[in-house]
């Protein structure tokens, strides 16, 4: 765990030697949810849903992952609320009743 003190300059917090410096957050991944854009970026995207790209794209090929919405040639963002329902449904899948467990 990083402790910091104060630093020379007018309270400047400064990390302490040999502790590695606090990460800022540079983008959406690294802040919380709400800062998230409505609509995502591939890599985003992914990432929202907890997959790497290539999955997501292979899921994609075969009809098993949302659309992404063309904003303008070239551009394509999933929606958050397309995700989610993705999400939804795959949780749903899990909890069917498997007829074999009532045969035994």
């Amino acid at each position: 765990m990083s402790v910091i003190q104060p630093g020379p300059l007018r309270g400047a917090i400064q990390p302490v030697p040999g502790e590695p410096a606090p990460r800022k957050a540079r983008t959406p991944q690294d802040r919380p949810l709400p800062d998230w854009p409505r609509g995502l970026r591939e890599p985003l995207a992914a990432a929202y849903v907890g997959l790497s790209m290539t999955t997501m794209r292979v899921e994609l090929m075969a009809d098993r992952f949302p659309k992404p919405v063309c904003l303008t040639p070239g551009r394509q963002v999933w929606l958050r609320e397309h995700l989610d329902r993705w999400l939804d449904q795959k949780a749903a899948l899990g909890t069917e009743a498997n007829p074999w467990d009532a045969a035994m």
